[in-house]
């Protein structure tokens, strides 16, 4: 295998398993695309559960 091929399949997204939720397919789509939620927010959520000032839930967003 030459280079070229090596990094030309890295490119290429992974083959979808026939036996995945729809909902984690969909996700898996949007991660590819650069859609997600930056982990300090997740964190800060996460930190923030049976607090009286719960934070809502991360919304996912393009990022960088």
């Amino acid at each position: 295998m030459s280079v070229h091929d090596a990094a030309s399949r890295q490119e290429q997204p992974p083959p979808e398993a026939p036996n995945l939720a729809p909902k984690t397919i969909e996700a898996q789509a949007q991660t590819r695309a650069g859609y997600g939620v930056p982990i300090e927010e997740v964190v800060a959520w996460v930190d923030s559960w049976d607090t009286d000032n719960e934070l809502p839930k991360p919304r996912a967003r393009k990022l960088d």
